[in-house]
């Protein structure tokens, strides 16, 4: 069951969550929440990311190949994206 790893497929699969998730695009909406003193609820955000997952999960490459966009492109904006969010929280602290 677990004789093969294949890494191309684990990097693959890791690079189709990073870029339904956005980790790091999300920081500055909590950062700017906690300063606006409002409430975060965990437990329904968890249940929120968790419908959106399953959601992209059943029908997100039938979106996908709807749209024309290619996951890599996705994935690459992503990078870029973060990228930038971390320089423009870099110079402001």
């Amino acid at each position: 069951m677990f004789g093969q790893i294949n890494l191309v497929e684990i990097f693959s699969s890791f690079i189709v969550m990073a870029a339904i998730i956005d980790i790091f695009g999300s920081i500055p909406i909590f950062v700017s929440m906690k300063e606006q003193h409002k409430v975060i609820k965990a437990g329904q955000a968890c249940l929120t990311a968790l419908a959106l997952f399953l959601a992209f999960f059943f029908a997100g490459d039938a979106l996908l190949k709807l749209f024309g966009i290619i996951l890599l492109a996705i994935a690459v904006n992503m990078f870029v994206n973060n990228i930038s969010v971390i320089i423009s929280q870099v110079r402001i602290h």
